[in-house]
């Protein structure tokens, strides 16, 4: 049966028919090398040109067998702008099943596109970081056993250090109808920052982008340097939600002048803002950039602004040697244009010369 599990086909079969046993039953427990096998079976199945039908299996399959090694490509789904909207949303909700806490931005981006797609990115961070075990699970992603959608107060999760006193302290005070002033809160939301774990700060991020905490543009601000880039740039699409159009300098002197997590999440929180009056500073920071995640940012950003002046910079990145990056130059050429010209930089040239 292990040998077996190896066939995409069966794996997807057997997930569709909801029949999937413990995964334990088909892998022996030490057997990560072959779920990584699995996991790269299963992703050509994901690719945007496959039956849509057999993409949606496959992520059942992926759900089913709680493949955390497919999570970015799932992320790679979820906010390409060139996806059925159908299996995006089915996407959404495999990553939020199945997702550690760093894909954390990439729902955030999804939850900004409003309607349907925010009502699955909500549910989605709900689950994103809460302990999962159905069918077999592995377990709480990251190792942590706090979710995004637990946080009812402030932060929870902090078993020894005075940010998580202070956070049940205020939960107990809201249990009994008297709420800790807003700038207790900011308080302890601060202290998350600066002293929590990966998964404490971006919670901290996440309560600050739902709640009017006094600073708030502050304390997002110094977190799009964070060194986790999941809280980077969570930092910076909230920092775009919330202050829109004033943090616009700060996340072009980000861009312009930052390491390459925090530029990457800047191009993120310009995304988020789509002003046209980005256009140039994002052309010349993508002419610029060598980071592959931050051009990746960079690019998605000028799609959003959905200016044709962009493509000729965008054609370029075509040809790079990283698939993360032509992948992404194809998508936002496909947004920009409305129409799919393929791969190939002479017909993108052409189209861009008759514009």
């Amino acid at each position: 049966m292990t040998k077996a599990l190896g066939d995409a086909s069966l794996a997807v079969q057997l997930a569709a028919t909801r029949s999937l046993p413990d995964w334990r039953d088909l892998l022996p427990p030490t057997a990560e090398r072959q779920r990584d096998t699995l996991a790269r079976t299963l992703e050509p199945n994901l690719e945007i040109d496959a039956p849509a039908e057999l993409r949606v299996a496959t992520l059942d399959a992926i759900e089913a067998l709680h493949l955390t090694e497919t999570q970015e490509p799932l992320m790679f789904m979820v906010t390409d702008l060139r996806e059925d909207q159908d299996v995006q949303l089915r996407a959404v909700r495999t990553l939020g099943a199945i997702g550690k806490l760093s894909a954390f931005p990439a729902l955030m981006q999804v939850l900004n596109r409003g309607g349907v797609y925010r009502v699955e990115a909500q549910a989605a961070i709900d689950r994103l970081a809460t302990p999962k075990q159905p069918g077999g699970a592995i377990g709480a992603p990251d190792g942590d056993k706090v979710g995004l959608g637990d946080l009812p107060a402030a932060i929870r999760g902090f078993e020894k250090d005075v940010a998580g006193n202070r956070a049940r302290e205020m939960e107990a005070l809201e249990g009994l109808g008297m709420a800790p002033s807003p700038t207790r809160q900011a308080d302890s939301l601060r202290q998350a920052l600066e002293q929590g774990t990966p998964t404490q700060r971006l919670n901290a991020v996440y309560q600050i982008s739902q709640r009017r905490i006094p600073g708030a543009e502050k304390l997002l601000l110094g977190s799009i340097s964070d060194i986790d880039s999941s809280v980077a740039q969570a930092a910076a699409t909230a920092l775009a939600s919330i202050a829109g159009k004033s943090c616009r300098d700060e996340l072009e002197g980000v861009l312009k002048t930052g390491g390459a997590r925090a530029r990457a999440a800047a191009a993120m929180g310009l995304a988020e803002l789509a002003l046209p009056e980005s256009l140039d500073p994002l052309i010349v920071a993508l002419g610029n950039e060598t980071d592959a995640a931050a051009a990746v940012e960079i690019m998605k950003a000028l799609a959003a602004l959905g200016d044709k002046r962009a493509a000729p910079h965008i054609i370029e990145k075509l040809s790079s040697a990283d698939p993360r990056v032509s992948r992404t130059a194809h998508s936002a050429l496909t947004r920009l244009a409305g129409q799919d010209l393929g791969d190939t930089a002479d017909r993108w040239r052409a189209w861009a010369a008759a514009g």
